[in-house]
């Protein structure tokens, strides 16, 4: 429990007294040579003149001696360097090891509306613009395993990444209610379970998650993921983080074997028995996924300052201008949320329970590395410790997590923080960092925002400028594809599994499952879907709802779509029946009549 840690631990203590990894406090206690008797090897970055900052203490004026990717000493300062040392004398800074955001979503912008442009390039500057050099993907596309691999190779400047891949949950439960999507769910039953957890391990997965919880605002019964479920994936033996609403779904994961909830409970304030919680080895806070709603409706979430995907800034500030439009009861529902969160925050914080501060950044109105920020700024005000929370954030994360690091010793991997003030007094001095270092590199704070991330074609993507000619980056697959015109162009743009999707930039050739018009054979029978034409070659699923023949309609809004089987005119934006041009069956004096693209038949209307 980090009540133990905290406990246990020494302060202002010389370094030569504090046992480096591997070594005992009596082995620590031994004499070694003066730095004058040393020899250093050569190709040394010396970051001298530190007060250095982690789980143990606070030691002042030291040097941390770089070596590769490593830390390979820690000397007092001032000393007798190798001539060809790479020496920076940071007099009066602090050190402390790079952040952890233990539940983050890569792949998500942190606007309601898709913008158009894939979030990686700003999410990877972002966090380690906040000071976040680890991150947890905890539900997304497996294409995240190609760019953790990437990074960690040193082919992508970024945080380490640690991913799930898609959430376990059940057909037609949160979090894909609304949308099935491969790429962020994988449906399953207590039969298939732990064959798909199985499979999600050998494609890569450090650790898995589960949904058991209830969809939210959905206008039909929602199942939820069978309890039997739950310990077919445990027993794949990765660390299993579970998102649950209610105390009620978090008992039931611990009792599953579940070690690690993704939110606390936030429907209502815990009972007696939610002191059974401080079995999880941990709990993250997500005050941000809570609040950010209300943050940005109050004008209090700025993009001033931040960086984001493309389109984000005009997201935020168009919902905070129509909040009329937003659906019914969220604002409401997340400000008693974010009530109840801290509530139960603040119980089980006093019960003992290990919280581990986190944002669920990409999740809607949380920026990426800021969003940690924002959240260990939340729980100080809320009455936790900002020594607590920089150890909880540096040092208990990683070692749940089972990483290294996290220390600032000799043999600890070289990711740390160069602070103009101490966070020791107020976590919000995160804010005058001034250096990351990250896999032994150091870069000076504001260079992180223009700086080329990568100088190779990737797959996963992270911007067009990263794909060869003639391919832009699909903001939905995140992956390289070619380019096409003009968008929804009928034929011949694409091959026969793609249509010409328009982006921001232009438009690219995207998959797409395709059902047929005049069957209505969208495969999700818990969703209320309507297939829809998106060009001559390939057709989707989107939402259908109650709109009726001659009824307004808006195909961008989920609320205000048309009936299954009827198409959302975008020439008068009213609902018409779709017909088969080739079966004519339209009713009364109606007749099929042929909408014309480039001079073929691609569907029909009854007019």
């Amino acid at each position: 429990m980090l009540l133990i840690l905290l406990a246990c631990r020494p302060t202002d203590v010389p370094e030569s007294a504090l046992p480096q990894p591997g070594e005992s406090a009596a082995e620590s206690s031994e004499e070694s040579p003066s730095d004058s008797e040393e020899v250093l090897p050569s190709g040394l970055v010396i970051l001298d003149h530190l007060q250095l900052v982690d789980h143990r203490g606070r030691v002042p004026e030291q040097a941390l001696l770089l070596l590769g990717d490593q830390i390979f000493a820690v000397r007092e300062a001032g000393g007798l360097w190798p001539e060809d040392a790479i020496v920076h004398d940071f007099s009066g800074s602090y050190a402390v090891a790079g952040l952890v955001d233990p539940h983050v979503h890569l792949a998500l912008s942190g606007a309601l509306l898709p913008t158009g442009g894939p979030p990686f390039d700003a999410a990877l500057r972002a966090n380690l613009y906040a000071g976040v050099t680890t991150v947890v993907d905890l539900g997304g596309s497996t294409s995240i395993f190609e760019l953790r691999d990437r990074v960690a190779s040193g082919e992508i400047i970024g945080p380490n990444i640690l991913a799930s891949g898609p959430m376990f949950t059940a057909l037609g439960s949160h979090p894909c209610e609304s949308f099935p999507d491969p790429d962020a769910c994988t449906f399953v039953t207590a039969e298939n379970a732990r064959e798909s957890a199985e499979d999600q391990v050998a494609e890569g997965a450090d650790i898995l998650k589960l949904v058991y919880a209830s969809a939210a605002f959905s206008g039909w019964p929602t199942p939820r993921l069978e309890a039997a479920a739950m310990p077919e994936i445990v027993a794949t033996g990765l660390p299993v983080a579970a998102h649950i609403d209610t105390e009620e779904d978090a008992l039931a994961a611990l009792d599953a074997g579940v070690t690690i909830l993704a939110h606390p409970p936030f429907d209502d304030a815990l009972s007696a028995s939610g002191r059974l919680l401080v079995q999880a080895e941990a709990i993250h806070s997500t005050l941000g996924a809570f609040s950010g709603l209300g943050r940005v409706l109050e004008g209090e979430l700025l993009p001033d300052g931040l960086i984001l995907a493309e389109g984000v800034a005009q997201d935020w500030i168009y919902w905070q201008s129509h909040p009329e439009l937003l659906e019914p009861g969220w604002a409401e529902a997340s400000a008693n949320w974010t009530i109840y969160a801290k509530v139960n925050l603040d119980l089980l914080r006093a019960q003992g329970a290990t919280i581990l501060p986190a944002s669920d950044a990409g999740y809607y109105f949380v920026p990426p590395g800021a969003g940690l920020i924002t959240e260990l700024k939340a729980l100080e005000d809320l009455g936790f410790d900002s020594e607590d929370l920089l150890i909880a954030s540096t040092w208990t994360s990683r070692q749940i997590l089972g990483l290294p690091g996290g220390e600032l010793a000799a043999g600890q991997p070289a990711e740390l923080l160069i602070l103009a003030r101490s966070p020791l007094e107020t976590v919000s001095n995160f804010d005058t960092l001034s250096h990351v270092v990250i896999h032994g590199k150091m870069y000076q704070r504001e260079e992180l925002k223009s700086i080329s991330l990568t100088e190779t074609d990737v797959e996963p993507c992270l911007s067009d400028d990263t794909c060869p000619d003639g391919q832009s980056c699909d903001p939905l697959t995140q992956r390289c594809a070619p380019n096409c015109s003009p968008a929804y162009a009928p034929s011949g743009a694409c091959d026969d599994q793609s249509w010409c999707m328009p982006t921001q930039s232009g438009a690219v050739c995207h998959p797409e499952d395709s059902c047929d018009l005049y069957l209505q054979n969208c495969p999700f029978p818990y969703y209320q879907q309507n297939c829809i034409p998106m060009d001559v070659d390939s057709n989707r699923c989107g939402p259908s709802a109650e709109g009726r023949v001659g009824d307004p309609c808006n195909y961008l809004l989920a609320e205000d779509a048309c009936a299954q089987g009827l198409f959302c005119s975008t020439v008068d934006n009213r609902c018409y029946e779709l017909c088969d041009p080739q079966n004519d069956h339209c009713p009364g004096q109606q007749r099929c009549v042929v909408v014309e693209e480039a001079r073929q038949a691609w569907f029909g209307l009854c007019l």
